[in-house]
């Protein structure tokens, strides 16, 4: 249906490598029910989650640094780690409650040890932990504090079995040092592998990670995502 409606956005090459603007008002409505004010424009469209994680790191991390993660974590969050060079700081989370703040204080302390905090705060894999609303807001405001950025993995964030679609951490951003990630692959079609991010100051410096990795995500995928 979307091809026959607009039978260009298979022959011609994308228009705007960030993303069809079609879908990321549709996006950015949606959006807004997991707490995430964002203009369509703000958004950057993705080959799935994985290459907003990809970004999203390229973008905020050199070889070397240290990025923090909950244990246990998606071993695919540890492989992309490996593939860019970073190591892996394990903060324990409880399957009810998330990372631990006291864990995540201590190990952010000493400044500059941590550049950044890759976090799957809705229906975690493996442990299908949701962090609390208010631990979200502390974790937000003590890592803003910090300068650390927080990575969002929101892959699984609309995947609830009783209809509320809990918040995203990047509603509690207030200096747009935030990063939030997320897909559809989970809850409606893995085989379009359309992602997003809302990539806050860093996304002028994304866009042109964007444009030279990929150049654009299929724009007749979005169009159809969008309907």
């Amino acid at each position: 249906q979307a091809a026959l409606r607009d039978p260009e956005l298979l022959t011609r090459y994308p228009t705007d490598a960030r993303g069809l603007p079609a879908f990321k008002t549709a996006l950015a409505r949606r959006l807004a029910t997991a707490g995430a004010t964002v203009a369509p424009e703000e958004i950057i469209v993705t080959a799935g989650c994985a290459e907003a994680i990809n970004l999203a790191l390229r973008a905020v991390t050199r070889p070397g640094d240290t990025v923090l993660v909950e244990a246990p974590t998606y071993y695919g969050l540890l492989q992309i780690l490996e593939t860019h060079g970073l190591k892996a700081l394990e903060i324990p989370s409880d399957p009810f409650t998330g990372p631990s703040l006291a864990a995540i204080k201590a190990a952010t302390r000493q400044p500059g040890l941590v550049q950044a905090a890759l976090l799957v705060p809705n229906f975690a894999n493996p442990t299908g932990s949701v962090i609390p609303e208010a631990a979200k807001a502390k974790l937000a405001a003590l890592l803003a504090e910090r300068g650390i950025v927080i990575i969002e993995d929101d892959v699984y964030g609309d995947m609830s079995h009783n209809g509320e679609r809990p918040p995203l951490i990047q509603g509690w951003d207030k200096e747009g040092q935030h990063i939030a990630c997320g897909s559809f692959n989970k809850s409606l079609a893995p085989g379009l592998r359309v992602g997003w991010m809302i990539a806050g100051r860093y996304r002028q410096k994304i866009e042109g990670l964007k444009f030279e990795s990929t150049n654009a995500t299929p724009p007749i995928l979005q169009a159809a995502l969008a309907a």
